[in-house]
């Protein structure tokens, strides 16, 4: 234990360039603690759809609502399009402000799914790779039963 003070002298991480630091070394304290308290929450996007807002939200390009509509619609991917897995786990998190800022702010929405698909790939339960959902096409997704 012990109380560690917040007495960091203002401005002391300003001009290092990094990102802020975080919380010890551990590679899930980007996502918070009470994120990572939650069980995952395992969904399927388009991939061809993520990787298109991955490659947007990076150039800094305008996001549509739609692309995010499409981004979760499963139902209307191709037979052989490749879905992936994405742990929403930080999704389920937000506040209602978070969800009208990313109504109103479809890239907020994109980088949240990017942080799901982030979150997967960092497996913080580290859960035997043949135990976690794997890349299908929609037609193996449809036959699986969603």
């Amino acid at each position: 234990g012990g109380m560690r003070g917040k007495r960091a002298a203002p401005g002391a991480a300003a001009g290092s360039g990094g990102p802020a630091p975080t919380r010890g070394d551990a590679p899930g304290d980007a996502f918070g603690a009470a994120v990572l308290e939650e069980e995952p929450v395992h969904s399927y996007v388009r991939k061809s759809v993520l990787d298109r807002l991955r490659a947007a939200v990076a150039q800094g390009k305008k996001i549509a609502a739609a692309d995010i509509e499409v981004l979760t619609d499963v139902d209307g991917a191709g037979d052989d399009e490749v879905l992936v897995p994405v742990d929403l786990r930080v999704r389920l998190e937000r506040d209602a402000a978070a969800i009208a800022e990313e109504t109103r702010n479809p890239k907020r929405a994109a980088e949240s799914y990017l942080r799901a698909a982030e979150l997967f790939a960092l497996n913080p339960e580290k859960v035997a790779k043949d135990q976690r959902p794997k890349p299908m096409t929609a037609r193996e997704w449809r036959v699986s039963g969603g």
